[in-house]
């Protein structure tokens, strides 16, 4: 009896492992794609409109120099790229690890 026990434990856990996994990896999925465009028209806002820094914070960090929106650009452009690669590698994962099949 231990046995069955133990086997249904074991599937039961593997079923609620299964059945949580794809709403997590949706919800993960989802926050990195979203993170990666957001990031992207941050780096656009940026390139198009130069002042927008001073004009929000209402001070010139770089006193017009313009390396700061340079920096905010480069910065935002690696950011968008690496959430667009985290999601693209987790949507590429198999559901269940190898270990467990």
């Amino acid at each position: 009896m231990r046995g069955r026990r133990r086997a249904a434990a074991a599937l039961g856990g593997l079923f609620a492992r299964l059945v949580d996994a794809p709403a997590k990896r949706r919800v993960r999925i989802g926050t990195e794609r979203a993170l990666s465009v957001l990031s992207a028209l941050l780096a656009v806002t940026t390139l198009l409109w130069h002042g927008w820094i001073e004009v929000v914070l209402r001070v010139d960090p770089d006193s017009g120099s313009g390396a700061l929106e340079w920096a905010v650009v480069g910065a935002c452009a690696a950011t968008s790229v690496a959430f667009a690669v985290l999601a693209q590698r987790e949507a590429r994962k198999p559901l269940v690890p190898l270990a467990d099949r």
